[in-house]
């Protein structure tokens, strides 16, 4: 009897092992589901943060920041951005006509809760009030300009209203079966069923089974047994919660499809002891002999990581390998995180590196003596290379495009709607290879480009009210790339400067060196304006 009892609780584990195995994997996919939808919060938050950063927001031009916020508004799927002023009242609607001003319209309670709070926020699931649609927004707070004891109070927000649409699109890119008792479903704080995968589009609002938010609220994430879907078919339910929205995310699979390969596993196991009960007492005791033995190597392995060899069952033989499965996986996932530690420090630092070269060059710069305008010029420099970092991120931090990290940078000066545009950015390439920068590029490219438009925005093309710039990109026959800076319309330019400032640094020195071997930059300072040409082999770095 103890021995029999004991192959009884080894069948225990085996299925209990089987059980977890089988829950981690539907918890997973309710994490990736919480991984896809958030990921468009963090888009529509990449893009404000962009526009909050425009020089035309910062000099109070509402006509040049509506243009910006409609051809924003064109790349993120015709979603509806606003601006809020500090008192309270809309300023700019995309949604209202070109060039509209409506006075005494209040802002929603949600951009009231920015203009207090500082910080950014993500709405629960509201009907539009000029669409009526299912809607998810977005706000971001505008700071103004830092007071004499360094505090900067919230002089606007921006947000974004995501139609519930484009959320219930991102739910079903991930491919949940659609098949009977199989939902995915999107689910905001208040407990609003924000998108489903089956039978959504009349749900779309209503509020969750009470029984089930309450046990969603209790824990961050976990797995349910014994539930029913809607159409009343037995689920079992994995659940998570969104790291950057708070939303819950939920994954259903059919209580029959959890259970059955489980069963499958226990007859497999359970085989052996019904041939061994019918075949008699002696054969049972060979059998629990052979069993404590093989649980006793299974114990060994799992304790010292010993190579183990067939054990003659088939059941302990098939636990083994499972075992072996997972000591690898373990090990695996620790080499992983362990690389992902050494990666993470290793930006990190040249992060910091970065910003402290910044802070430093900026301390010794003609303009470090005045708080203001240090405080101008390093906010300006931050912004550029935190704009970057958004790129990259989105791109993974592998290759970044040339044309995007130009626009990202130049951002501040373009207006993208074709009328008051005071930058001309033409960076079309013939080949995609010659347009793809590593991440070292870009952030040195783009720190560049922000140092040009700022002293032309200061003292050369864009302090004037005719003045332009134009860069062109264009592929060299050596594989290279060329840029060319060129300004008009400005101020004369008297010659080189007798001192080399900030940006003379940067882009005579750091940008080469950044931009790897065989980069150049020459600078002319032509009476007309600037004309700066900066060549290099994109995905070619100085190994930084």
């Amino acid at each position: 009897m103890p021995l029999l009892a004991l192959a009884a609780a080894a069948v225990w584990r085996a299925q209990d092992g089987a059980r977890t195995r089988a829950e981690d994997a539907l918890l997973g996919r309710a994490r990736t589901l919480a991984l896809a939808v958030d990921r468009e919060f963090d888009r529509a938050e990449a893009l404000l943060d962009g526009l909050a950063a425009s020089s035309a927001l910062i000099r109070g031009d509402l006509d040049a920041v509506e243009g910006e916020m409609r051809a924003a508004s064109a790349r993120f799927g015709d979603a509806t951005l606003s601006l809020v002023a500090a008192d309270g009242q809309m300023a700019l609607m995309t949604a209202w006509a070109p060039g509209e001003r409506r006075a005494g319209v209040r802002a929603p309670d949600a951009a009231l809760r920015v203009l207090t709070s500082g910080h950014a926020e993500i709405t629960n699931l509201f009907r539009g009030t000029m669409t009526g649609a299912p809607t998810v927004a977005v706000g971001v707070p505008i700071f103004g300009h830092p007071d004499g004891a360094g505090r900067s109070a919230v002089a606007a927000t921006l947000g974004l209203s995501l139609p519930q649409a484009r959320l219930a699109a991102a739910l079903e890119a991930q491919r949940v079966p659609d098949a009977p008792g199989w939902i995915g479903t999107v689910v905001d704080r208040a407990g609003a069923i924000v998108a489903r995968t089956q039978g959504g589009d009349g749900i779309v609002g209503q509020p969750m089974r009470s029984e089930m938010r309450s046990r969603l609220a209790a824990v961050p994430e976990g797995v349910l047994h014994g539930t029913t879907t809607r159409e009343g078919v037995p689920a079992v339910v994995a659940f998570a919660h969104g790291s950057r929205s708070g939303y819950a995310y939920v994954m259903t699979t059919p209580e029959a499809e959890f259970e059955a390969p489980l069963r499958a596993a226990l007859a497999r196991i359970l085989g052996p002891g019904t041939l061994v009960a019918a075949t008699g007492i002696a054969l049972a005791i060979l059998l629990a002999r052979l069993t404590v033995a093989a649980f006793q190597r299974l114990t060994r392995l799992v304790l010292g990581g010993a190579t183990l060899g067939p054990t003659g069952l088939r059941e302990a033989d098939e636990l083994a390998a499972a075992f072996s499965a997972a000591l690898e996986e373990r090990a695996r996932s620790e080499r992983h995180r362990s690389l992902i530690v050494a990666e993470l420090n290793h930006r990190v630092k040249n992060v910091l590196a970065t910003v402290q070269s910044l802070v430093a060059q900026t301390l010794r710069g003609p303009g470090s003596a005045d708080p203001a305008r240090f405080a101008a010029d390093i906010n300006g420099r931050l912004r550029a290379l935190a704009r970057t970092h958004d790129l990259l991120t989105a791109a993974s931090w592998e290759a970044a495009d040339l044309d995007a990290v130009a626009r990202t940078a130049l951002a501040p000066w373009l207006t993208g709607d074709g009328t008051g545009r005071r930058v001309d950015l033409s960076c079309d390439l013939e080949t995609g290879r010659a347009g793809r920068l590593s991440p070292a590029q870009a952030q040195a490219l783009s720190l560049a480009l922000n140092e040009l438009a700022t002293n032309a925005a200061k003292h050369g093309a864009l302090s004037a009210p005719g003045g332009q710039v134009a860069l062109a990109c264009r592929e060299e026959p050596s594989g290279g790339v060329a840029l060319e800076w060129i300004e008009s319309g400005g101020p004369p330019v008297a010659g080189a400067p007798t001192q080399r400032g900030f940006g003379t640094r940067l882009l005579e020195q750091a940008l080469p060196h950044d931009l790897g071997a065989g980069a150049a930059v020459k600078l002319h300072f032509e009476p007309a304006g600037l004309r700066a040409t900066v060549r290099f082999l994109p995905g070619v770095t100085s190994g930084r």
